[in-house]
């Protein structure tokens, strides 16, 4: 029974490591970072900055919103594509980056340095703003995302001649926004009433059911229910 039993963590071992290209190792590593730690890092590096107002001439805008790039083994065409996409409208204001950057570990400043300004096929220097999703979290990125990203969790504002915008960027990479999180973005409400529009930007699906996702198949239902009742109560929209 011993020879048994070797044989057959062997075999799990084995099949295991040969669908690593499909992440299935990821699935069963934690995140490096709780949402609360996350979240309070976050905050100490938006404190030591000033707040992002990007100004449009015309009440009218237009913006680009990607996820997902899962980059593996450092291959960022398709982010350097979509940068130069992206970069020459004249009519977008700037790039929402919303998690998932990666899929394999290592790749965070391949991500980071594919989303750079290239003035030889780029018109303009759009900015790109980002949070973080489920795999950029794995084996202990959240350092890499910090170094390269800075921040998960923070607000800026969109000000047209007539109007001004708010858009909250949250981190929901654990499937979770967390208490700390949560009562900040209630706090940050209160100032809603003084915007046009109020759009909330994360990588999880706030409504998704999706079970097979480990850490960030779909919120608990609790949250979701209180989420629900802020955006309602404060007319937002979600991305």
């Amino acid at each position: 029974m011993k020879v048994l039993r070797v044989y057959f963590l062997a075999l799990i071992f084995a099949v295991c490591v040969a669908c690593d290209s499909f992440n299935l190792l990821n699935t069963f590593i934690p995140p490096s970072a709780t949402v609360n730690k996350r979240f309070e890092a976050s905050q100490e590096w938006n404190q030591s900055n000033l707040p992002l107002i990007i100004q449009s001439v015309t009440d009218d805008y237009s913006f680009f919103v990607s996820s997902d790039w899962h980059v593996v083994n450092h291959n960022t065409d398709h982010i350097r594509h979509f940068m130069s996409i992206a970069r020459n409208c004249q009519e977008s204001l700037f790039i929402l980056a919303l998690g998932d950057f990666v899929t394999t570990k290592g790749c965070i400043p391949d991500a980071a340095e594919a989303i750079a300004f290239d003035a030889a096929t780029q018109l303009k220097n759009d900015t790109v703003l980002a949070t973080a999703g489920n795999h950029d979290l794995y084996f202990n990125q959240w350092e890499d995302y910090q170094t390269y990203f800075k921040t998960a969790t923070y607000a800026y504002v969109v000000k047209t001649p007539h109007f001004q915008d708010f858009f909250i960027v949250l981190d929901s990479g654990n499937g979770t926004l967390g208490n700390e999180q949560v009562a900040w973005l209630e706090q940050l409400l209160t100032q809603r009433i003084t915007y046009r529009y109020c759009i909330i930007c994360t990588h999880t699906n706030f409504f998704r059911t999706d079970k097979n996702v480990a850490l960030a198949g779909n919120f608990p239902i609790e949250e979701t229910a209180r989420l629900l009742n802020i955006f309602t109560s404060n007319n937002l929209l979600c991305i």
